[in-house]
């Protein structure tokens, strides 16, 4: 048997056959936690049972902090962050289908876009990272329809900045 890291149990648990903790009854990623078996648990001391938890912990405190919103704004900077460096312009791009597979009403169309823009920010935040950022100041959105106008381009750009 195999034991994963809860971090909301903050120990190593049993879980069901879907990955929920047997503990406290929630969702575990299990391609993205510490496990072990049961046995090699079992035969380890109090000692490294805890250095395990505790590296599970960070492990799973640096996976939360990686999947945190990104730091996109569309002003020059961020209230109580000072930029460190600019490291160049940066953009991001997502297409989507008028109307879509479920028709056009507008709340279906917000649906859209809105899944349109954030998958063009999220590009674009992964491209600022990719140079070494930590944010995008000066966000700026275009939407366009290329002569088809059944298809819209949402395009996001930015600058690509090291806060500290």
């Amino acid at each position: 048997m195999t034991l994963y890291y809860c971090s909301s149990c903050n120990s190593m648990v049993q879980t069901s056959f879907i990955g929920k903790c047997k503990t406290c009854g929630k969702m575990l990623e299990i391609g993205k936690v510490k496990s072990v078996d049961s046995a090699k648990w079992a035969g380890m001391s109090k000692e490294e049972q805890d250095a395990f938890v505790n590296s599970s912990s960070q492990a799973a405190e640096k996976q939360a902090e990686e999947a945190a919103i990104p730091m996109v704004t569309t002003t020059p900077g961020f209230e109580g962050k000072t930029v460190e460096q600019y490291l160049g312009t940066v953009c991001g791009t997502e297409i989507y289908l008028v109307g879509g597979l479920m028709g056009g009403g507008l709340s279906n169309q917000e649906k859209l876009f809105g899944s349109a823009f954030d998958a063009a920010k999220k590009k674009m935040f992964d491209k600022a990272v990719a140079l070494g950022g930590n944010a995008v100041v000066g966000m700026q959105l275009t939407v366009t329809s290329p002569g088809n106008l059944n298809n819209i381009i949402v395009i996001v750009t930015g600058t690509a900045v090291k806060l500290y």
